[in-house]
Parts: C-alpha cells; sequence; structure tokens
C-alpha cells in the first residue's frame, strides 16, 4: 500500500510537468523587461494571464504535493541525494509561486480602473531588482529536477533518461544565452525552450515513478 501512495508521486509529477509548460505557455511577456510593453502584452491577453497564474500556483502545490509522496519511500529518505533533490525542488516550487504573484500584479496593473503612469516605476525595479530573486530559486527546478532524477536512478527505482533531459535543458539554457546576446536578439525562445525542457524533464520523472519505479529488492538472509 505504501509503494502504491509512493508511486502515486509519478501522477503529481507528470501533472505538474504539463502545467509548468502550459503556464509560461500562456504569459505574452517573458523575457521583456520594457515596462510599457509588458504592461501593453498583458492589458491585451489579460484572461490567458490570469489563467497563467492559476496555473502556475497549482503546479506549485503539486509539486510539493509529490515530493511529500516520493519521499515516503524508505530509499528515498535514506538517500543523501534524494533529500537534496526534494529540498531543492521546494524551493523551485516556491519561486514559481513567486512569479505567479509578479503576474497576478501585473493583471491587476492593468485593470481598467487603473492609473498605468505612476507603475512604470514599480514594474521597472520589479523587472530588474526583483526578478533576480524569484530566477534564483525557480533555478533550483532544474538543479532539483536533475538531482532528484538522479537520485531515484542511484536508488534503482528507475533510468537515467529524465536526468538527461534536465541537462539538455540546461545545456539549451546557457548555449542559447551566449548566442542571443552575441547577435542582440531577443531571448524569447531560448526561454520558451528553456521552460519546456524543465517541464518535459518533470513530465518524464513523473511517468517513470508512474509505470516504471521498482520495489526496494529484499535481500534474503
Amino acid at each position: 500500500m505504501l509503494f502504491r501512495f509512493t508511486r502515486s508521486a509519478g501522477l503529481f509529477f507528470m501533472l505538474a510537468g504539463i502545467l509548468c509548460w502550459l503556464g509560461w505557455a500562456l504569459l505574452p511577456d517573458l523575457g521583456h523587461h520594457d515596462p510599457a510593453q509588458t504592461l501593453a502584452l498583458v492589458a491585451a491577453h489579460r484572461s490567458q494571464v490570469w489563467w497563467a497564474v492559476v496555473t502556475q500556483l497549482t503546479t506549485s502545490l503539486i509539486l510539493g504535493i509529490g515530493v511529500i509522496a516520493l519521499q515516503t519511500d524508505q530509499r528515498a529518505t535514506r538517500s543523501k541525494t534524494m533529500r537534496v533533490g526534494a529540498t531543492l525542488v521546494v524551493i523551485g516550487a516556491m519561486g514559481l509561486c513567486l512569479e505567479a504573484f509578479f503576474h497576478w500584479l501585473t493583471f491587476y496593473m492593468t485593470a481598467p480602473t487603473v492609473v498605468l503612469n505612476p507603475m512604470y516605476e514599480l514594474l521597472r525595479l520589479l523587472q530588474t531588482q526583483g526578478k533576480l530573486v524569484w530566477q534564483v530559486l525557480e533555478l533550483a527546478l532544474l538543479i532539483g529536477g536533475t538531482v532528484y532524477s538522479a537520485g531515484l536512478y542511484h536508488i534503482d527505482a528507475t533510468s537515467p533518461w529524465a536526468k538527461r533531459v534536465f541537462l539538455i535543458g540546461l545545456a539549451w539554457g546557457l548555449i542559447g544565452s551566449i548566442v542571443t546576446t552575441r547577435l542582440g536578439i531577443h531571448p524569447q525562445w531560448v526561454i520558451y525552450g528553456f521552460f519546456s525542457w524543465i517541464a518535459l524533464g518533470y513530465s518524464w520523472m513523473g511517468f517513470e515513478i508512474l509505470f516504471l519505479m521498482r520495489p526496494e529488492r529484499k535481500v534474503a538472509g
């Protein structure tokens, strides 16, 4: 019965991966730093931004539930790699939650009754100084997913493929950032691709936990 509950974590991680991708795909302002442009995009897609906020908050909750379910496995509790990975995933979920509140703020900034001009400086600060906070926290989503999936492989529960997907995402982000900086082009598709690899990594990890996770081997004697 306990192993079934542990395996159910796979469903949560699969759903979290899908919702992660959907939440980021709904956002029209990824990579933009000009307050006027950001508010114009949000104003033109207010319903999308609202659903993105709901989706990101739901994803944060589901990631936490998935970690709780997976950590009921005795191998996970004994593994230092799994404990570190679980901690990083939860930190990443906090970053995702913080980003959701930022987009929630922009949603209300673009309400018809709000005067926009005084909001530009506030948004500029949030997009420069404030944004670093949740970007650092969200980086834990990638690192945590990599460590967590590696831990699952090390305890002989799943294959190493989810870890490889996260590593491809890391390479995509690093190489894409260098290319867009050198060429001076907008990094929006690099950002979408980076987030897509993270989402795929969690979905892949969840799939393997749900369908391929092996119970702990019993040693005779």
